[in-house]
């Protein structure tokens, strides 16, 4: 990413600070500035990850903290921002303790692009054997934490069409009460996808 001052090419990791900087007019590359009140203890390692963790309610920080130090290490000659790297990796940490996770909502929350943070999942989902399809167990899961009723309308579906998230969509839409706007904010797709998601199924199952 181009330095924000001088969009020069040439920044590099500050081991002390956790952020990039720039090598030409050695501006700190930060995406946000956050006030706190004075004499409040701060822990300013991984910032923005401890940040996106807080919003999110995620108690586990340390142990996401240990997935964006590994994705460093896997992209260390790649151009990430530290914000970039906070989002995958706890988007990876989620599905890896089979929860729901939403990346545009990650992604808002810092203000960066979710294509560069899709590409970062992309290159390391294999090495911490991260699936984004779900299982029939984890689609049971969400149905049971979020009381979907529609179980055995997913099952019926794993027979004839893989189980990515728009089929999940789908399911919920077609076995639910609920709209066709919530199930697409849910899922964070375009209400035409869990439509023609629904479409699908029908056509498949019938």
């Amino acid at each position: 990413m181009p330095c924000l001052n001088c969009q020069s090419n040439k920044t590099k990791m500050s081991i002390p600070l956790q952020l990039f900087v720039c090598e030409e007019c050695n501006l700190i590359q930060v995406s946000r500035i956050f006030e706190h009140q004075n004499n409040t203890p701060v822990n300013r390692e991984m910032m923005d990850l401890t940040l996106l963790c807080s919003e999110f309610g995620i108690k586990e920080v340390d142990e996401v903290k240990k997935i964006l130090r590994t994705s460093y290490v896997h992209l260390m000659y790649s151009r990430y921002t530290m914000a970039e790297l906070s989002a995958a990796s706890l988007y990876l940490f989620q599905r890896l303790r089979k929860r729901h996770a939403n990346l545009l909502r990650y992604c808002r929350f810092f203000g960066i692009k979710q294509r560069r943070v899709k590409r970062i999942v992309q290159r390391l989902e294999n090495h911490f054997e991260v699936s984004t399809m779900y299982t029939l167990e984890e689609a049971k899961e969400l149905c049971e934490k979020q009381e979907f009723d529609c179980f055995d309308l997913i099952k019926t579906t794993a027979e004839v069409m893989t189980l990515d998230k728009h089929t999940i969509a789908g399911c919920i839409y077609n076995g639910t009460n609920l709209s066709l706007a919530k199930v697409a904010r849910f899922f964070n797709v375009s209400t035409e996808t869990v439509y023609r998601a629904n479409n699908k199924i029908k056509e498949m199952i019938e």
